[in-house]
């Protein structure tokens, strides 16, 4: 059996090599980011792993000049706009230090310009530059004492992109300040919510009725002081939403998914919904499936979105989620006395395919011995699917992985290697 493990794994020499489409810095390398100029860029440990990262690295860039960071095995897909497979790019950034004696107030209201660049080189051109995140910080460092080692969330939406048609090259970034250090982390492409097969809707609520109650429930189990009621949409871009009010905190929507035969929660990787408030509300999110949290806000009480307007939310589902076929999903934000809408609560279906290219060599060599898959170089990530594409069984920083639990059978062990990933076919 091993002989014969060992020839299926030099198969999959061949097998596809997937394009990134996060970076974590968790393998500790610098997984091909360098800034291009003027300055430095260091994986280190993460000074502040409270609030939205609490990932042990990230990425420590000491800007010099305006200087643009490049991460060379990150690449952006051609494509229209209007039609992309992805709805944004997202990563996460602190502001660290002022670099040098410029004042302090180089470092307020910094813009992120973003880039596809075919040629990467440090002299960037307009023709590639998709558009700019208006403020990397959201507020300004006004006290850098303070406001340092803070994780916010930034994003760039390819469909306001000022291209026509987004070009197919590498990932670059430039902050607009000069004489600034800065951390940078979890740099992501999110999947479009309306683009391709691999979205299953789970309630537009377009054919419930106007005043139809869906339950509600007290996130911590007490007394349930909320009522979630079928309305006209506010804004009227469709037929029907879901309006939650709420007489006290923790107070969530309940909602009941059923998947479909076959699938599991753990085969997704994204939940979206939209939300709708008449009013700016800064309040806390709360997003469970069951008794494993998707997402909450941490602390403080940021902005949920703009007023009247309906913002599209998407959370990455965690490797903790169960397993299971059915589940209840709960949306809630801390608000008391005040109303919200919620409508197209979507999954987004993993594709272990999705952005591949050829590569005539794969360097890992991947094979099963006995109860334990190993492979020849350690992987930030191994995550082990079926024929299907079904997500069995996941390790982290790690060169083995058990999966006794596993039965006889081809399997596909997708690793992370160096900040590269790589498809291999095993046999059991």
């Amino acid at each position: 059996m091993k002989k014969i493990t060992f020839l299926l794994s030099i198969l999959g020499l061949s097998m596809a090599m997937s394009a990134q489409t996060k970076i974590t810095f968790e393998n500790q390398a610098l997984n091909g980011a360098s800034v291009m100029y003027n300055g430095t860029a260091t994986v280190v440990a993460n000074p502040a792993t409270t609030g939205i990262n609490t990932s042990a690295y990230c990425l420590d860039v000491v800007d010099n000049g305006y200087a643009p960071v490049k991460l060379s095995n990150f690449q952006i897909s051609t494509g229209s706009k209007t039609t992309y497979a992805f709805v944004k790019l997202k990563f996460k950034i602190a502001y660290k230090s002022i670099n040098g004696a410029s004042p302090a107030s180089d470092v307020n209201y910094p813009s992120i310009d973003v880039y596809s660049s075919a040629g990467g080189s440090s002299l960037v051109d307009a023709s590639e530059k998709l558009g700019s995140i208006g403020s990397a910080w959201g507020t300004p460092i006004t006290t850098p004492t303070t406001d340092s080692l803070v994780w916010k969330n930034a994003e760039f939406t390819f469909s306001a992109s000022a291209l026509a048609t987004i070009p197919n090259g590498t990932l670059i970034l430039k902050l607009a300040k000069n004489k600034c250090e800065y951390l940078i982390d979890d740099i992501e492409v999110i999947p479009s919510p309306v683009y391709g097969s691999n979205i299953l809707s789970c309630f537009n609520f377009e054919s419930s009725t106007i005043g139809e109650a869906y339950t509600t429930a007290n996130v911590y189990g007490g007394t349930v002081a909320s009522t979630a009621i079928v309305a006209a949409d506010p804004a009227a871009t469709s037929t029907n939403a879901l309006k939650m009010t709420s007489t006290a905190y923790n107070q969530v929507i309940s909602l009941s998914i059923t998947l479909p035969i076959g699938k599991l929660l753990t085969d997704y990787d994204r939940l979206y919904f939209d939300r709708y408030s008449t009013a700016v509300q800064y309040t806390q999110a709360k997003i469970m499936a069951n008794t494993t949290t998707i997402y909450a806000d941490a602390s403080g009480y940021p902005s949920q979105g703009a007023a009247a307007t309906w913002v599209t939310k998407d959370y990455e589902l965690s490797s903790s989620v169960t397993a299971s076929n059915a589940f209840t999903l709960f949306i809630g934000y801390a608000i008391n006395n005040d109303a919200y809408y919620i409508d197209n609560v979507k999954l987004h279906l993993r594709d272990i395919t999705t952005g591949t290219k050829t590569t005539e060599v794969n360097p890992l060599i991947v094979y099963c011995a006995g109860n334990t898959i190993k492979i020849s170089d350690v992987a930030s990530q191994i995550d082990v699917y079926n024929v299907e594409g079904r997500l069995l069984v996941s390790a982290k920083n790690t060169s083995v992985i058990n999966v006794s639990n596993l039965g006889k059978g081809i399997y596909i062990v997708k690793a992370q290697v160096n900040g590269q990933t790589f498809n291999s076919k095993v046999s059991k």
